[in-house]
């Protein structure tokens, strides 16, 4: 942070200026000594063009928002710009000195009980791109109802441009500093996000898709499972997205035969093995050319319980015959349906948990108390203490905490302390005693403790 603060002093590169600056604005205030960065941003407002005064005014404010014995000095920095000679900062000095000085600022909330916080630090809930079309669209109909963000859907072709445009970022060696900070950062520089946040903002955009926006917001999703063996004609992998009551299965698709091109793409579900659950909707995939991945989903509703087991699946589809130096279908023809046969995908009790981790697991441990506390022994078919911890991590969903997922070398016997949160807010422990016998088997303990009986004994089965 020094060394990017004394490179702003003497930098000829908007671009790397506006980008630095957003790191400051973003890191600084959770720093030790926060505001030995003030003077270093502020000089940015004396000296530098009107994009980077901008930048920094931004990156000032975000101080001010989340330190109260900076607030004060904020504002008056703040003030000073009022006059600029640049309409941008004028606009966000106005702004961001009324949020500081509302009354609740101090709380966080501002204007009404806006939830500032929100509105400076954390980025738009959807593309600003498909604001746009969603805006132009409102502009050309318009209706009795105001525009809003929670009105904004996506458009399934923009969330696969999205994902090329980062991929490309990514093989190109750009990012690194930051991208931008939704309505309160405007600057024209957008640097790839790391592929973890990025797969985070793509799973909430989601419900944004016309058809799926009934199913609110996103509770959890689960690593991406293989349905297929890679190489092979068609590749599938599933990402399954839990919402309050419904499941949304994400379909990752892939066509590795030059000579085909598959037409309405679907992944078609047994769910007559799992009581619970029944078909809501759907969206194919409407053309699957060689080498072009694409998505299709699934939507699955919960009507009773918390649905687990097996979904025998299959993908359906048309085929095209396709000349393979063009990628375009022979003629006219029509092509014919086809279908392939995929590994049943499994709904575990893992899917309907948060890896959410606390800070003091046993104070967190001791707060809940035993009153729902659930214990169970089993016998696992592992044969070192890491795999075996590595499989109840999976089994249950939960993210391990106090950093006991690490196991001292050539340890017979671990305790590993793990923390979530169950689908509905209910906040989940777990206490897990492993030890190896004399045979090499691993033995285990499980203690989950909640705030209801059912969570506990419901997280408590997903092991055996």
């Amino acid at each position: 942070m020094g060394h990017l603060c004394e490179f702003i002093e003497d930098c000829e590169f908007t671009l790397l200026s506006t980008q630095i600056l957003y790191l400051l604005g973003l890191e600084g205030p959770g720093t030790q000594d926060p505001s030995k960065y003030i003077r270093f941003i502020y000089n940015r407002v004396v000296l530098e063009n009107a994009t980077v005064r901008a930048s920094a005014v931004s990156a000032l404010a975000k101080f001010g928002l989340q330190l109260d014995y900076l607030r004060e000095s904020i504002i008056v920095l703040l003030q000073r710009c009022l006059h600029d000679n640049d309409d941008e900062v004028r606009d966000r000095a106005t702004f961001f000195v009324a949020m500081l000085l509302a009354p609740d600022a101090a709380t966080g909330k501002a204007f009404g009980g806006l939830d500032a916080t929100a509105l400076l630090l954390q980025p738009l809930s959807v593309p600003l791109g498909a604001i746009e079309d969603s805006a132009r669209a409102y502009m050309e109909a318009p209706s009795e109802t105001p525009f809003s963000l929670s009105s904004v859907t996506v458009d399934p072709e923009f969330l696969k441009k999205e994902r090329k445009a980062a991929a490309a970022a990514a093989s190109s060696g750009v990012g690194g500093l930051s991208g931008m900070s939704g309505a309160a950062e405007t600057i024209r520089a957008s640097p790839a996000k790391p592929a973890a946040r990025q797969q985070e903002s793509e799973a909430d955009l989601l419900s944004k898709l016309p058809q799926f926006v009934h199913v609110g917001a996103r509770f959890a999703s689960s690593k991406q499972a293989a349905l297929s063996e890679t190489g092979t004609e068609y590749e599938v992998q599933c990402i399954k997205h839990v919402y309050a009551s419904h499941i949304l299965l994400q379909f990752s698709l892939n066509n590795t035969l030059e000579d085909q091109l598959l037409e309405e793409v679907t992944v078609c579900l047994d769910i007559s093995g799992i009581n619970g659950i029944e078909l809501d909707s759907e969206l194919k995939c409407a053309s699957l050319p060689f080498g072009s991945p694409g998505d299709c989903f699934v939507c699955l509703r919960r009507v009773e319980g918390v649905p687990v087991g097996s979904l025998p699946c299959s993908l359906k589809f048309l085929v095209k015959d396709v000349d393979p130096s063009s990628g375009e279908p022979a003629g006219d023809e029509p092509g014919y349906d086809d279908e392939y046969k995929l590994e049943e995908l499994e709904i575990a009790a893992a899917d309907f948990v948060k890896k959410v981790a606390v800070v003091d697991f046993k104070e967190a441990w001791n707060t809940v108390g035993a009153d729902c506390e659930v214990i169970e022994t089993f016998s696992l078919s592992y044969t070192s203490l890491k795999l075996a911890l590595d499989a109840v991590v999976d089994y249950l969903g939960l993210t391990p905490c106090d950093n006991s997922n690490n196991i001292a070398e050539g340890a017979r016997t671990h305790t590993l302390y793990l923390s979530g949160l169950f689908l509905g807010g209910v906040q989940v422990f777990a206490i897990v005693n492993l030890r190896v016998d004399s045979a090499k088997a691993v033995g285990m303990r499980l203690m989950v403790r909640s705030t209801d009986k059912a969570v506990s004994n419901f997280v408590a089965s997903s092991v055996a």
